[in-house]
């Protein structure tokens, strides 16, 4: 333990009581801030359309944490290639990259996701095993993302990863954006960005 001693000058020590009182005041503050939006499990995981086979290049958030890359070809609004995510702070803000194998796309997207996402995590519902007849009511927030074969990026909490098997399960939309198209860069191939925004969009049951 430190000691320190003031003596004889009441204006010092008064000093010293505020600047203590000040540091004090600061430090609990930090810790508030850091307890602050505060998700003790995230369980992350993309999608994609049915049929479209992309791979994952970048997938991070708040540019400080990252989740799980790799390849996928479905499924629009399901939450695969999960990661399980501990005491997190809600993120403002996603940035993702894919490569597009057919017709070969590289898309790049920066999307701003809802103040209200910790909010959904804080407040989801059980759902229904319709095989098992049971109730989930041990509940993880999932945070689904879905980039679409045109670029789209689509992000959701939810209280299940799918709805095979289940009933109550709820999508709350926190981010959607659209990505911006990059030529491939393998040499000979085309750029297959041009005529993007005519190509008929697939139609998706959300």
């Amino acid at each position: 333990m430190v000691q320190i001693t003031i003596q004889n000058n009441p204006m010092k020590a008064l000093k010293f009581l505020l600047l203590l009182s000040f540091l004090l005041l600061n430090i609990s503050c930090s810790v508030k801030d850091n307890t602050k939006n505060m998700i003790p499990e995230l369980i992350v995981g993309t999608g994609t359309d049915k049929g479209n086979e992309v791979q994952l290049i970048e997938f991070n958030f708040d540019n400080k944490w990252n989740s799980a890359k790799g390849n996928m070809s479905c499924c629009w609004g399901r939450r695969g290639g999960s990661q399980n995510h501990s005491n997190v702070i809600a993120p403002k803000k996603l940035k993702i990259s894919w490569f597009d194998f057919e017709p070969e796309r590289i898309f790049r997207a920066e999307i701003s996701l809802s103040d209200d996402l910790f909010k959904y995590t804080q407040d989801l519902p059980s759902y229904y095993w319709v095989h098992q007849q049971e109730i989930e009511t041990d509940i993880s927030p999932n945070l689904a993302v879905s980039v679409g074969s045109s670029g789209e990026v689509v992000v959701w909490i939810s209280n299940a990863a799918t709805s095979r098997n289940k009933t109550g399960r709820v999508m709350y939309e926190v981010g959607r954006g659209q990505a911006i198209c990059l030529p491939s860069i393998n040499e000979g191939v085309p750029d297959n960005c041009q005529g993007l925004a005519d190509e008929p969009k697939i139609k998706r049951p959300f």
